[in-house]
């Protein structure tokens, strides 16, 4: 699925949990890049989070 979002788009951007080394270990892996960090205060959850790109 990601494989195929990145044939179809230039960029993009998603948020992850900053504890969710997981999830940040595997966007690493395919190119993602932390663009900013949030806090917590915009999300439902209200943990801090991490603001991804990826461009081609």
């Amino acid at each position: 699925m990601l494989a195929r979002a990145k044939r179809r788009r230039p960029e993009l951007d998603l948020r992850v949990f900053e504890q969710n080394t997981g999830a940040r270990a595997f966007y690493a892996r395919h190119g993602f890049s932390e663009i900013a960090s949030g806090d917590g205060s915009d999300n439902e959850e209200r943990l801090p989070d991490l603001h991804l790109r990826w461009r081609r």
